[in-house]
């Protein structure tokens, strides 16, 4: 269906799943199914929207064009979400479309849009497997050396590995300038820190 689906069907989809979720009194297994339909709708409506250059067709499969997110903006304003709570359900809508582009498009393309291959579940597991890693080490390493400092190290790793290119390229403008500010000073104290085990 979605993938012949016209616009206004798949907007019409997408505000249903909206306005269910936003009744809120639905089973936990319900709500994961809304959330899924509402990413199908979403991820449908991204080959609407032309973002191509010099005449050649190119769907917003990233969902980065203005023409696209005032349109679904707009649907969740037609359903009454306010934009804390926009901000909650498109999370956990975004979860379920970065799995989509990841199953339907191919590598070529995800690699272009700037996301990693693996899905946000495998993604999970490799950092809860980091994490074990990390407290097996710091334990092997306790009597010695300063086992906090390699912990916090590694989960620094963990956390900065689950952003993605696109996510950041995503930020609005004034979010971007922090985002900037922020991987300035990483980018100086990683620098010492590599400094400082080099002397080591």
């Amino acid at each position: 269906m979605m993938a012949t689906a016209t616009r206004d069907e798949l907007a019409a989809a997408l505000v249903r799943a909206l306005r269910a979720l936003r009744r809120g009194e639905v089973s936990r297994e319900r709500k994961t199914q809304l959330y899924r339909e509402a990413a199908e709708a979403t991820f449908a409506l991204r080959e609407h929207f032309d973002v191509g250059k010099d005449g050649k067709p190119e769907p917003d499969w990233s969902g980065r064009s203005r023409e696209y997110r005032e349109f679904i903006r707009s649907l969740y304003v037609k359903t009454g979400y306010d934009r804390d709570d926009a901000k909650t359900v498109q999370t956990a809508i975004r979860f379920h479309v970065g799995n989509l582009v990841r199953d339907r498009l191919s590598p070529e393309v995800v690699e272009d849009l700037g996301l990693k291959p693996e899905h946000a579940t495998d993604r999970m597991k490799d950092y809860r497997r980091v994490r074990s890693a990390v407290v097996a080490t710091a334990r092997e390493s306790a009597s010695s050396g300063n086992p906090d400092a390699l912990r916090a190290l590694a989960a620094a790793h963990v956390v900065l590995s689950k952003v993605s290119t696109a996510e950041v390229a995503a930020l609005s403008g004034r979010e971007r300038e922090q985002a900037r500010a922020v991987l300035a000073r990483l980018k100086d104290h990683a620098g010492w820190l590599a400094a400082a085990a080099e002397e080591a």
